[in-house]
């Protein structure tokens, strides 16, 4: 018996693209690589490899239920200091550089320059040298650069990054 394969539809994703983020063409994206929506978890869970809805608490919004998750002893609130020290409870730390670098994860927090509040907008993931990718809400997740996305989620920007996992002694590759 073969198995079935089911077409995933990013139709919503394709059209937040054209309403929000006139830098992507939606043509050009390579969907096969982009994940299935998912409400289990947002851009930040994607960044730093946690899969859950990061949300701090004193900040509920529509998306809010009780699989939210914010890591103990960080700030409650969605500055992108706070996001920042919640990236730290995973290992990450600050770096002045975008660039791609051998041996380490490389992580990007959004927000807008121009808000007085600094409130964190988004986060990426590097995953090649200028190539990043990212969960658009409860949306697919999908490769851009930085340029793409800046006009949706602001040009203030905060790089962090965290040694790779070492591999461990005779495990195989899955």
């Amino acid at each position: 018996m073969g198995t079935r394969r089911y077409k995933v539809d990013h139709s919503r994703t394709k059209r937040l693209f054209e309403l929000h983020f006139p830098a992507i063409n939606v043509d050009k994206i390579d969907w096969g690589a982009a994940s299935e929506p998912s409400e289990h978890y947002n851009c930040m869970g994607f960044a730093v490899g946690v899969l859950k809805w990061w949300q701090p608490p004193s900040q509920p919004d529509l998306t809010s239920n009780a699989g939210d998750y914010w890591p103990d002893g960080v700030v409650a609130d969605v500055t992108i200091a706070a996001f920042v020290s919640a990236a730290e409870s995973e290992q990450f730390s600050l770096t002045g550089s975008s660039e791609w670098e051998d041996g380490y994860e490389k992580i990007v927090l959004c927000f807008n320059k121009e808000d007085v509040g600094r409130q964190f907008t988004h986060a990426a993931r590097l995953i090649s040298p200028d190539l990043w990718k990212s969960k658009f809400g409860e949306l697919s997740d999908v490769e851009h650069t930085l340029v793409e996305i800046e006009a949706a989620y602001g040009a203030g920007r905060r790089f962090m990054r965290r040694p790779l996992a070492a591999p461990t002694p005779g495990a195989g590759n899955p």
